[in-house]
């Protein structure tokens, strides 16, 4: 993960950036950023089924990134912290598959 760095406060369209040193994944499968309360686990932040349109990749090897208006996102209910995390999931059927990025903090803010 790259941005929003560790503890950033956000608020309004957020910007998050991971590296990808793989090659482009499949057809059928796609990144899906994921938000939560810490020991309140949550799904995905942003519908997979969207970010194949909406996250844009560089070259193998770069940065991925996916801007995203917070107010979207279902899961920022309260100010305070959250978790965030990019994983790569099967579409149909809907399944993670392994590849996660480790939890970096966040702080949101209206």
């Amino acid at each position: 993960l790259q941005s929003p760095v560790p503890d950033e406060s956000i608020s309004g369209e957020t910007n998050f950036t991971w590296r990808w040193l793989e090659p482009p994944l499949p057809d059928n499968y796609a990144f899906e950023l994921w938000v939560w309360k810490k020991g309140k686990w949550s799904n995905g932040a942003y519908d997979a089924n969207l970010s194949t349109q909406d996250v844009v990749c560089q070259e193998e090897g770069t940065f991925c990134s996916l801007l995203l208006p917070t107010q979207r996102v279902p899961n920022f209910k309260e100010n305070g912290p959250y978790l965030w995390t990019v994983a790569v999931v099967q579409l149909e059927p809907y399944q993670r598959v392994g590849q996660e990025a480790s939890p970096r903090r966040v702080v949101f803010t209206r």
